[in-house]
């Protein structure tokens, strides 16, 4: 079973490697309000989803001690 979850974009800085779905142009954005990025070689328009897959992880992993907890929901 596949999990995911919404994230809310801000419209705050991104910075994001892309590899064009389409043709497989490499390309790199920085910038602000980014809700949609265009491929300059093959001029296809993608969207920035709002689901991110949600990927379980181990004591092992590099990122384990760094997950956040939710401390504002009570119980």
């Amino acid at each position: 079973m596949s999990y995911t979850t919404n994230i809310q974009w801000k419209g705050t800085d991104l910075c994001m490697d892309f590899n064009c779905p389409n043709c497989g142009e490499h390309s790199h954005f920085d910038g602000m309000f980014i809700y949609a990025v265009k491929c300059d070689a093959c001029g296809k328009v993608y969207r920035m989803p709002t689901e991110v897959p949600m990927v379980e992880i181990g004591p092992d992993d590099e990122d384990y001690e760094r997950a956040w907890v939710d401390t504002t929901t009570p119980g």
